[in-house]
């Protein structure tokens, strides 16, 4: 198997998980704004701040206009909210409402 197709592959698998978690109606930064999110949540104590999500590798070649936009669209659908300990920049996601999103075709 050639590497375009092994590449294919697993972007259709990825689609597909996407898709059954809730996040195909998400546009791509708007997903890699919430796995970069997950993926700090994991090393941090829950709480975001906007500067280490724009650093992140998902995030490194998006500007920075673009990632605030994927968070400003994220705290409409409530899925990031202001964190309470009211660091500016900061946010909690609320990861149980990722699962209960609309889910497309």
């Amino acid at each position: 198997m050639d590497k375009l197709q092994s590449i294919y592959e697993l972007r259709n698998l990825l689609r597909q998980v996407e898709r059954e978690a809730g996040l195909s109606n998400l546009a791509r930064v708007e997903r890699d704004v919430l796995l970069a999110a997950r993926s700090l949540c994991l090393a941090k104590e829950k709480i975001l701040v906007k500067d280490c999500i724009q650093n992140h590798p998902l995030l490194e070649r998006v500007a920075p206009e673009v990632v605030q936009q994927a968070i400003t669209r994220l705290f409409g659908l409530g899925l990031l909210v202001p964190a309470d300990k009211g660091y500016p920049g900061s946010y909690v996601v609320q990861w149980e409402l990722v699962e209960s999103l609309p889910r497309l075709g």
